[in-house]
C-alpha cells in the first residue's frame, strides 16, 4: 500500500521510547546526586584552607618568647621627674636702692648694675635691745619676700652701720640662714655689748665670714660702675656714742649720687660740714637718725641739697620719728620726702642721669 508520499510503509515494530525515557530520567538523578556531593566535597577542598588561614591552631611556644615578662625600668628614665630649673639673679639696667618700710629702724638693699648686691642695715630683730619696738623680725619679713623674688643667692657685702638692734638685728636670721651666700661684712668696730651685737659677732666668727673694719677715706669695691666712699666715723678713736659713729658713705653713679648715714648726731654731722663741706651733696640722701630734730641741722641740710630726702620711722611712737620740724627743713631746700611709714617700701632708680621713684603704697 503506498502512502500520500509515494512510501512503501512496512511492518510495525514495537516502540522504544519509554524505554529511553526512563533511562534518561534515571541518569538525571543519579547526576544530580553525584553533584550534590561533588559540590559538597569540593566545598571542603576549596574552602577548608583558608579556614585554616584565618583560624589557625594554636601553636605550642615559648610563653615568654610570645608574651614577655614586663621589663623592670627605673620610674627616672621611664617618666622622668620634672626639672628644677633654679632662677638665676639678674643685676637691674638701673642702679636699684630699696628702702625697707621696717617702722623705727633701718634696712636698705642696694641692687648695682655691674652685678653686686649690698645690704646697708636689716632693720630689728626677733629680740629687740629695746623692747618698746613693735616692729620685729625685719630680715625675714621685710628683707627676705624681696631677695626671693630678686632671685637674689648671694650677698655680696653686708653694712652694719651701728650696734643697735634696729639698725642689725634683723641681719641675724640673714646670717643664720644657709640659703645666702655673703662676701663680706663691714662695720665701724665700736665695741658694744647689747645681746644683738653679741650674736651678730658669734655668727660671723661661727660662719667665718669675712669681716672688717671701715673708716673715714676707705674706698669700697662694690662694681666698676660706681664710686663708693666712707665718709665717717674717722679713723683713730671713736665717740662715746653708737649713734655718732654710724657708718657714712656716699655712692656716685654717673652723674648721680646717694648719701647714706645711719643715725649720725651731732658730733658726726659738724666733723662732715667741717671736712667735706660741699662734698656731701647728694641727690638722694637717707635723713640721718630716722628723721629726729637733733641730726638735722639747717646747715647740714643746705650742703646735701638733696632732691629726694627718705626717712625711716613710725610717724608716731615711740619718737615721732620722722619730726615735722624734719620734714618741714628738707622741703625748704627743694626736697621731695619719701617717708616709709607713709608710702611703704620705696625704690630709688638712676640710670646715671635720671632719677625716679617707685613707693609701695
Amino acid at each position: 500500500m503506498v502512502e500520500a508520499y509515494g512510501v512503501e510503509k512496512g511492518p510495525e515494530k514495537k516502540s522504544n521510547k519509554g524505554f529511553f525515557s526512563l533511562v534518561i530520567i534515571l541518569l538525571l538523578l543519579a547526576s544530580s546526586t553525584w553533584g550534590l556531593a561533588l559540590n559538597a566535597n569540593w566545598r571542603q577542598v576549596l574552602y577548608a584552607p583558608f579556614k585554616e588561614a584565618s583560624l589557625p591552631s594554636p601553636v605550642e611556644t615559648d610563653k615568654e618568647a610570645s608574651l614577655p615578662s614586663p621589663v623592670e625600668i627605673e620610674e627616672e628614665a621611664f617618666l622622668p621627674s620634672p626639672i628644677e630649673i633654679e632662677e638665676v639673679y639678674k643685676s637691674p639696667d638701673e642702679l636699684t636702692i630699696t628702702y625697707f618700710d621696717v617702722g623705727q629702724g633701718l634696712a636698705h638693699l642696694i641692687q648695682i648694675p655691674s652685678g653686686k648686691v649690698i645690704i646697708y642695715d636689716a632693720g630689728e630683730g626677733t629680740d629687740p635691745d629695746h623692747k618698746y619696738t613693735k616692729y620685729r623680725n625685719a630680715g625675714a619679713k621685710a628683707i627676705l619676700p624681696v631677695l626671693r623674688g630678686e632671685h637674689i643667692k648671694k650677698i655680696d657685702v653686708i653694712v652694719g652701720s651701728h650696734p643697735h638692734s634696729d639698725h642689725l638685728g634683723g641681719f641675724l636670721f640673714i646670717l643664720s640662714s644657709d640659703e645666702f651666700e655673703v662676701g663680706e661684712i663691714l662695720d665701724p668696730g665700736m665695741v658694744h655689748s647689747t645681746p644683738t651685737y653679741n650674736a651678730f659677732l658669734e655668727l660671723i666668727e661661727k660662719k667665718e665670714m669675712p669681716y672688717r673694719i671701715v673708716r673715714d677715706g676707705d674706698i669700697l669695691d662694690w662694681g666698676s660702675d660706681v664710686f663708693v666712699q666712707v665718709l665717717s666715723p674717722p679713723k683713730g678713736e671713736l665717740w662715746d656714742h653708737a649713734n655718732e659713729n654710724s657708718v657714712t658713705i656716699k655712692l656716685v653713679y654717673g652723674k648721680t649720687s646717694f648719701l647714706f648715714t645711719g643715725d649720725i648726731e651731732k658730733r658726726a654731722i659738724n666733723r662732715l660740714i667741717d671736712v667735706y663741706g660741699p662734698q656731701i651733696k647728694a641727690d638722694v640722701v637717707q635723713v640721718p637718725h630716722h628723721g629726729s630734730n637733733t641730726s638735722n641741722d639747717r646747715d647740714f641740710i643746705g650742703l646735701v641739697g638733696a632732691a629726694h630726702a627718705v626717712t625711716s620711722g613710725t610717724g608716731g611712737e615711740p619718737f615721732g620719728h620722722p619730726t615735722p620740724e624734719t620734714c618741714r627743713r628738707w622741703r625748704e631746700v627743694g626736697a621731695q620726702m619719701h617717708q616709709t611709714h607713709l608710702d611703704g617700701n620705696i625704690t630709688i632708680m638712676s640710670d646715671g642721669k635720671n632719677i625716679s621713684v617707685r613707693t609701695m603704697r
